[in-house]
């Protein structure tokens, strides 16, 4: 009590306010917070909503990337400097032949036929030192005749882990079909080197895309590489400039507008001073959709060939 010897009437009723607005005060944030508290668990719950839809979308566009990681056209691998695989898709496990497990942690080279392995040792060890993509064809092991190419590339995986992004690509059935085709050409040129007459295949600008042995000969005996962008008229008539007039009509154009084949004569003056008689013999060469790519023409020295019986 002896701390209350001096507190006075007024004292008092000034208390019992202060102690009555406190009352009514704390009531009052009761009151509040029991207003606000459903407000707080709606907003809460809307926040875990967002939280669920957008772990959901991250779980789809994570799903969606693996889908398109392992069943891409082409095969994906990670490998370290040693060439150890530390990543790849199922299309590489398809490639390789090979159940992904068994892949994880597989020296790569393995898998390739002998003479390819220290290549692909050099190949890695270069793109390790380089940013530009590095590419190299080998042959699988055990698969005579089966080729792969290797774009390599460095790569800073998302664990900070050093590799090497390796695409991997079937070039077995490219590869033939080179080789068909080169097979091809081959056979091809040695049909034309069989005609006597110079033969050339002339593009749209004058320039000469094929010739055979007999045009060789004639830019061998005049200095001309046979090899370099050679025209028709340099070739045949040592001039820069195309054919036209009455006596050497170019048939290129009216080929071009027909569709049709024409044969021409023009009158050639040699270099002993005389006149040469040559028929050029022009065909349309179309490509598999119809597209005029130039003609084939054919020359031949008329010049001491009798004429028609009858002819003066």
């Amino acid at each position: 009590m002896e701390r209350y010897r001096d507190f006075g009437r007024d004292d008092l009723i000034r208390a019992l306010r202060d102690y009555e607005a406190a009352s009514l005060a704390s009531e009052d944030e009761k009151k509040r917070l029991l207003y606000d508290l459903p407000l707080h668990q709606i907003e809460l719950e809307i926040q875990n909503r967002d939280l669920r839809e957008t772990q959901t979308a991250l779980e789809d566009v994570r799903d969606r990337y693996a889908e398109l990681y392992d069943f891409a056209p082409v095969g994906y691998l990670s490998l370290d400097p040693s060439g150890m695989i530390r990543k790849l898709n199922l299309t590489a496990c398809a490639m390789l032949g090979k159940e992904r497990q068994s892949l994880i942690d597989h020296p790569l080279r393995s898998l390739l036929a002998e003479d390819g392995r220290r290549p692909l040792l050099d190949l890695l060890l270069q793109a390790f030192q380089s940013d530009r993509p590095l590419v190299g064809e080998f042959e699988l092991d055990g698969d005579e005749g089966r080729l792969v190419q290797l774009e390599c590339q460095r790569h800073l995986e998302a664990e900070g882990e050093d590799t090497c992004l390796t695409i991997l690509t079937d070039i077995t059935a490219r590869k033939r079909t080179e080789s068909d085709l080169r097979r091809e050409r081959a056979i091809l040129q040695q049909m034309i080197d069989s005609i006597d007459d110079p033969m050339l295949v002339i593009g749209l600008d004058y320039s000469i895309l094929r010739m055979n042995q007999a045009a060789r000969d004639i830019a061998r005996s005049s200095g001309l590489d046979g090899s370099a962008c050679l025209t028709c008229y340099k070739l045949v008539y040592d001039s820069h400039r195309p054919c036209e007039g009455e006596h050497q009509p170019c048939p290129l154009k009216t080929v071009m507008q027909t569709r049709q084949p024409m044969t021409v004569v023009h009158q050639h003056r040699s270099a002993t001073g005389g006149t040469r008689i040559i028929e050029l013999t022009a065909s349309p060469l179309l490509d598999e959709a119809g597209q005029f790519l130039g003609v084939i023409e054919v020359n031949r020295d008329v010049t001491e060939s009798p004429g028609p019986a009858g002819s003066e």
